[in-house]
C-alpha cells in the first residue's frame, strides 16, 4: 500500500496493513489483499481509528460471522533500536495500520462512546491482537452473535475520526 499515497490521507497517506492472528488461515492475506485496495477503489483513505462495516460479508472475509467490523488502530509496537523505527519512502513516513475485527458489542460501544472507550475497554481486558475468532466479546453483557452492524449503514456512517 506504501508505494502510493492514499487518497485524502493526511500523515496517514502512505500505510501497511497488519494483521495478526492466531491461525495461519489462507483467506487473510486476501483480506488484507482486499482492504489495501480499498482507499482507491472508494476514494476514502484508512486511517487510525476508523471502522469497516462488513455486513453480511464478514463471514467470507474473516472466516466467523461474530466479527460484523474491522477497525483499524495504529502500530502498537515500540521500536528497540533504530532499524525498527518508521521507514521512509519518498521523504514521507510509512505508517502501519493494525486491523482488528470486532464484534457488535464492540463496535457499538465504539460506536456510541467513541474510540477511547474501545481502546480503554482493550486496555482493562488486556487485549490480543492477534486474532482468535473464538475469543470472547470485550464488552460485558453483550451477545457475540452474528447480528449485522445495525448502527452502520454506510462506511462513511463508521468513520469517527
Amino acid at each position: 500500500m506504501s508505494d502510493a499515497l492514499q487518497p485524502n490521507a493526511g500523515d496517514f497517506g502512505r500505510v501497511e496493513l497488519v494483521f495478526y492472528a492466531k491461525q495461519n488461515l489462507t483467506h487473510y492475506p486476501e483480506m488484507v489483499r482486499m482492504f489495501a485496495r480499498y482507499p482507491w477503489q472508494t476514494g476514502a483513505a484508512i486511517n487510525p481509528g476508523d471502522t469497516i462495516p462488513l455486513g453480511a460479508h464478514g463471514e467470507s472475509v474473516i472466516g466467523s460471522p461474530r466479527f460484523p467490523a474491522l477497525m483499524f488502530l495504529p502500530g502498537v509496537s515500540k521500536a528497540e533500536t533504530g532499524i525498527h523505527g518508521c521507514p521512509e519512502f519518498a521523504d514521507k513516513d510509512v505508517r502501519f495500520l493494525t486491523i482488528v475485527p470486532i464484534t457488535q458489542g464492540e463496535l457499538d460501544l465504539k460506536l456510541q462512546q467513541g474510540i477511547e472507550a474501545i481502546l480503554q475497554r482493550m486496555k482493562e481486558t488486556r487485549f490480543d491482537l492477534a486474532f482468535n475468532a473464538e475469543r470472547p466479546c470485550m464488552v460485558e453483557g453483550q451477545k457475540q452473535g452474528t447480528a449485522r452492524p445495525a448502527l452502520c449503514h454506510s462506511v462513511r456512517s463508521c468513520r469517527e475520526i
